[in-house]
């Protein structure tokens, strides 16, 4: 038997930011990395994960990072509820976590995060940064609209105005 939590507990106040980093990215970025890893990989192994890797991480190891995370992904949406956050907040947690990833740490280290990028001029980047935010935010939405499916709207579209 499940009991709810009391509304001051610590648990309570951890449940919208559970929710949000499941909902904003969690399940977007995870879903993401998997689909657009290995469709690179598939197209082109070289832009995304040379072969002299293979040297360095084992395949099993690439597998763990790349592949086990869907069905991980998708477990977690059976077994636990998630409320999504507003719209707006969800679409600027999931920008904000693309900016960063993909322009940081080429700012802080001066290489890129994948080599697909190296291969681009600015036009190409763009592009390629474009559609994949674009893909990101079609798999936020999957996330929300599968949330909805397993648990009912009243559980996945209630809005939380925690974070904005």
């Amino acid at each position: 038997i499940f009991t709810t939590a009391r509304k001051r507990s610590v648990s309570s106040r951890l449940l919208p930011v559970k929710d949000f980093i499941f909902s904003v990215l969690v399940f977007p970025v995870g879903l993401f990395v998997a689909v657009m890893f290995w469709t690179l990989y598939a197209y082109n192994r070289e832009l995304i994960y040379p072969e002299e890797l293979d040297e360095v991480n084992s395949s099993w190891l690439n597998h763990t990072m790349h592949t086990t995370i869907l069905p991980l992904l998708f477990v977690e949406l059976i077994a636990c509820p998630h409320k999504y956050p507003g719209k707006l907040n969800g679409v600027i947690g999931t920008l904000f976590f693309f900016v960063h990833r993909m322009l940081w740490v080429n700012y802080a280290s001066g290489i890129w995060v994948y080599p697909i990028l190296e291969a681009l001029d600015i036009a190409g980047r763009m592009l390629l940064f474009v559609t994949s935010y674009l893909e990101l935010l079609a798999f936020y939405f999957l996330g929300e609209k599968l949330t909805a499916l397993l648990w009912g709207k009243s559980i996945a579209c209630k809005q939380q105005r925690w974070l904005f």
